[in-house]
């Protein structure tokens, strides 16, 4: 016998690719050690952002006798377990500030499927979003 779907428990949902958080928050897109911005690793963070406007933002925890001059472009490596992952960046500040985007993987690969995960975005209007 069939099950009628409105007899579904509501409690059993599709866990996310990354968890869900409050309308507005940013999504943690790793968080680990990052290199390049002194001699050694920091614990760091890339977020991605949507209030109040989209953006990609990186983050470190710098101990009180690190020295980093906050200034200019920087190349981040971002360390994960199936390798290190280089990611052009500008500082905001010491302690953070923005990559316009990054790849991960061969950018020519054929798609077998594409998993999408969609965030709590601000109130965006009418007209913004379109499928090509």
């Amino acid at each position: 016998m069939a099950t009628d779907p409105s007899e579904i428990e509501s409690s059993s949902t599709v866990a996310p690719i990354y968890p869900f958080n409050e309308p507005g928050h940013s999504v943690v897109l790793y968080d680990g050690p990052i290199g390049g911005v002194l001699d050694r690793d920091l614990p760091g963070r890339l977020e991605l952002g949507s209030v109040p406007n989209p953006q990609l933002d990186w983050s470190i925890q710098r101990g009180p006798t690190d020295w980093v001059s906050g200034g200019g472009a920087v190349t981040l490596l971002l360390r994960r377990p199936d390798g290190e992952l280089a990611v052009p960046a500008a500082y905001r500040n010491s302690d953070g500030g923005w990559t316009n985007g990054l790849t991960v993987g061969d950018p020519e690969a054929p798609l077998a499927r594409v998993v999408a995960h969609w965030i709590n975005l601000p109130e965006l209007g009418s007209g913004l979003l379109r499928s090509r």
